[in-house]
């Protein structure tokens, strides 16, 4: 029994000795880092927890971690900063934790051809839309993140797919898959990724969109409702969007030559109203406006009785300004709708746009109520202006077009 016992003991020994040890390397392990100073923004940068088995299940953190993007495999981890800063990146394995810190300089990364493996000819990238909408906190911001993955292999299990964006041209392009050396790649081949963040605007439904990828431009539209990306891309290869509602060229059976108000105010009000003025390349400019005449006064004013709150509406592409008054973030029916016979009352023919934009204001307020536009009480009231104005042209023809109907009061369109 005395032998027996002594090599369970000293098998005992020997495995708490190996276990030790074990725990000796991790806890001794550092990070090796392919670059720390001096980083630009956008330039990929690879971690690696040393001392581990490439595939080993290392957790990964970044502080502060906005503007950061992470791919993470095994005992490695690329990243990619978009802001300008100072970040601490902590590797968590087991009970070791190791960290460095790394400085993001204000410049951007721009790769020689030379240090990237360029597409394959004929790629296509999968797009998925990311939304970032602040507007439940207060603010009227939208970040529209668009994660673009390929759909051949590439070398490095950790690479990524780079891409830019020209603010002068408005042009989304790409520069190729970055490869981390011998070092830091993870052995294997997969699909690379890369991700682009844009700032639409919330208050139109015509962003601008386009792509080059193999000497093809991909052209489109887009806006963002709900927390959804809704885009016109006419494409059905090369660059597919996944997860967008997809808007097709579609006026939704309305004809803006021969406008039909209750068709007209039923799309207002449902956010699916979608005729577009177009440039010399058939590209969408902004939304236009219905070619109104004085025979669509009557149901303009019956219906100018509605005072919902529409996101959408064709206001006068000459504005530069938000066409909504101090404290509003939507337009209103109703007013909108009198704007639209002002424009008729204007113009004679058919409606223009009277005011560079659809809002009422009383200038007897002070000036900082006064750019606050009207209440929707009031709003009414002005409809009623409007109203006997249209039925004392009834019995003075030429009514309509001498007497405006806002004359002897303190209100005007903006």
């Amino acid at each position: 029994m005395k032998p027996k016992k002594l090599f369970l003991f000293l098998s005992l020994a020997s495995f708490v000795l190996i276990s030790c040890n074990k725990l000796e390397n991790v806890v001794s392990s550092t990070m090796d880092v392919s670059k720390t100073s001096n980083i630009k923004k956008g330039e990929p940068v690879i971690f690696k927890f040393s001392s581990i088995p490439d595939s080993s299940n290392v957790l990964w953190k970044v502080t502060p971690e906005v503007g950061v993007t992470l791919k993470a495999n095994g005992s490695k981890v690329s990243a990619l900063f978009s802001l300008a800063g100072s970040y601490s990146i902590n590797a968590i394995y087991g009970n070791a934790v190791v960290n460095t810190n790394v400085h993001v300089i204000d410049s951007v990364y721009n790769p020689t051809v030379n240090s990237l493996t360029p597409l394959v000819s004929g790629e296509t990238l999968n797009v998925t839309a990311i939304i970032n909408d602040s507007s439940s906190v207060g603010k009227p911001d939208i970040r529209l993140t668009l994660v673009f993955t390929t759909s051949n292999k590439y070398n490095c299990l950790n690479n990524f797919l780079l891409s830019s964006f020209d603010p002068s041209s408005g042009i989304i392009l790409f520069n190729g898959i970055f490869t981390p050396d011998s070092k830091f790649c993870s052995a294997g081949e997969k699909e690379a990724e890369g991700s682009l963040t844009l700032n639409p605007d919330p208050n139109v439904k015509s962003n601008s969109i386009e792509i080059s990828l193999g000497g093809k431009s991909y052209k489109g539209y887009y806006y963002v409702s709900n927390k959804q990306l809704c885009i016109y891309w006419p494409y059905t290869d090369g660059i597919i969007f996944t997860n967008a509602t997809k808007l097709t060229n579609d006026t939704n059976g309305f004809d803006v030559n021969n406008p039909d108000v209750a068709l007209f105010v039923s799309q207002l009000k449902a956010g699916t109203y979608s005729c577009y003025r177009t440039d010399i390349y058939s590209q969408y400019l902004w939304l236009a406006m219905p070619k109104f005449t004085i025979a669509h006064i009557p149901a303009l004013l019956e219906y100018a009785k509605d005072t919902t709150f529409i996101a959408y509406f064709p206001s006068n592409p000459a504005s530069s300004r938000t066409p909504f008054p101090n404290g509003r973030s939507n337009f209103i029916l109703g007013e909108c709708l009198l704007w639209i016979v002002e424009g008729i009352r204007t113009n004679v023919a058919y409606a223009v746009y009277p005011s560079l934009d659809p809002y009422l204001v009383d200038s007897s307020k002070s000036s900082i109520e006064k750019l606050k536009g009207l209440t929707k009480i009031e709003i009414l009231g002005v409809r009623e202006l409007y109203y006997n104005w249209w039925n004392q042209s009834a019995i003075i023809p030429e009514w309509w077009l001498t007497t405006p109907p806002l004359s002897g009061t303190t209100y005007s369109w903006h």
